[in-house]
């Protein structure tokens, strides 16, 4: 799980470059921003939201369910697709790591600002378990400020 993170931050940040090492990293909010509108947008041409938005899948899940909606007509430029990945993926850590404390729906509730979202999930992810990469906390605080906003 954590490389796949690693990876993901790094292609969120670069789409298709590739990060330098030693290089930090880039704010990954932009990335999860267009991921969630190509999400939003190439999905409902077809169905609701609700089914996806309801799976908790890893990198190789996503793909698998990306590739059988290209089988049943779905079209994806490979930029559009790869940022609809990468969002479902930081979806689904977010809610795999949050929901082995307390339900994801109290976080969802919540108004902060980005500062205050880093802050809370630094201090939920000093707690055993979960143990969270430093890139997980990057992208799970880029997320909650990205869905549910900030105050």
């Amino acid at each position: 799980m954590k490389k796949i993170v690693a990876v993901l931050a790094a292609s969120l940040c670069f789409g298709a470059g590739a990060a330098i090492a030693g290089e930090a990293l880039p704010d990954p909010f932009a990335g999860l921003q267009s991921g969630k509108k190509s999400f939003e947008t190439a999905c409902s041409r077809c169905h609701k939201l609700d089914l996806p938005l309801s799976k908790r899948l890893d990198r190789a899940g996503w793909e698998a369910i990306m590739g059988t909606m290209t089988s049943r007509g779905g079209s994806f430029e490979s930029t559009e697709r790869a940022l609809i990945v990468d969002y479902l993926v930081v979806k689904s850590t977010f809610e795999n790591k949050c929901s082995a404390c307390h339900g994801v729906q109290s976080a969802l509730a919540a108004k902060r600002t980005r500062e205050q979202w880093k802050a809370t999930v630094e201090r939920m992810a000093a707690k055993n378990p979960p143990d969270f990469t430093a890139d997980e906390i990057r992208l799970i605080t880029a997320y909650l400020t990205l869905v549910v906003g900030s105050e």
